[in-house]
């Protein structure tokens, strides 16, 4: 079973990529929540260097092996300050989830903004937004 810290490496990896040159005009953000419900831990991402002609965002929650969460979790793609594409998945005892989203990369003068929602128990409801990218 996959934990935090194997998700965390994954995307770890990824942005380490796109920070140290994989493209000439590769552009990233993240943003990062700890010790929600608990023992679980959230990121966001948002990156033109993951897919050719598209910027993506990806994210997600993993908790301790044991520790289980179960809500919904949303990755949202903004473009100009507005809602593109989201992609929504409900959860059932999950120790760790992830999700993406792509859009067209139509335009180098465009801004790109990731959020993450995750919603569920223990009154858990908060959003992870991604500075603005530009490719």
């Amino acid at each position: 079973m996959k934990t935090l810290y194997g998700l965390i490496v994954a995307l770890s990896t990824v942005v380490a990529l796109v920070l140290t040159g994989s493209g000439a005009n590769a552009a990233s953000s993240s943003v990062g929540k700890n010790n929600f419900y608990g023992t679980c831990d959230a990121q966001a991402h948002v990156s033109d260097a993951t897919t050719s002609g598209k910027v993506e965002v990806f994210g997600g929650w993993g908790c301790q092996v044991n520790k289980y969460f179960t809500g919904t979790l949303v990755c949202a793609i903004w473009v100009n300050g507005s809602e593109k594409f989201r992609t929504t998945k409900d959860i059932l005892l999950a120790s760790s989830r992830d999700c993406a989203v792509t859009y067209p990369d139509y335009s180098s003068s465009d801004s790109y903004v990731g959020k993450v929602i995750i919603k569920g128990q223990g009154g858990t409801n908060f959003t992870l937004t991604t500075g603005a990218i530009r490719t």
